[in-house]
């Protein structure tokens, strides 16, 4: 389906610029390829191009950007779907471990005791 510019609706015009006849021409493609809940779509529903081409004329830019960034938004804008923001998981908790820690000991050693060796027959309890 090629496109001048302007769609017919009822005897009233609905004039679209070259960036956003492309839109349309793109967004009823998207419809095509992928239905409306799991139903094909006709490519000539008169119903569904009018309300994509007031979608585009009320909602898109006259020119510039992407157009197929344009697809998804007017797909959902025109099936009235409400676009739900990805959940994103919050991030895992990081346990801090504190570092570890040397164990005191209450045995001590005292060089001036004079106790030179320590051997089996001198030890005593």
């Amino acid at each position: 389906m090629a496109l001048t510019g302007i769609y017919n609706s009822n005897d009233r015009e609905i004039v679209l610029t070259p960036f956003q006849a492309r839109i349309f021409e793109q967004t009823i493609q998207y419809f095509k390829t992928n239905g409306v809940g799991g139903d094909n779509v006709f490519e000539d529903t008169y119903v569904l191009q009018k309300r994509v081409a007031e979608y585009i004329k009320e909602n898109v830019t006259t020119s510039g950007g992407s157009a197929s960034s344009f697809v998804t938004q007017i797909y959902n804008g025109v099936l009235g779907i409400t676009p739900v923001e990805p959940i994103i998981p919050a991030p895992p908790v990081v346990v801090q471990q504190a570092p570890p820690q040397s164990l005191a000991s209450n045995l001590t050693y005292a060089p001036s005791s004079g106790v030179t060796a320590v051997a089996p027959n001198n030890l005593s309890l």
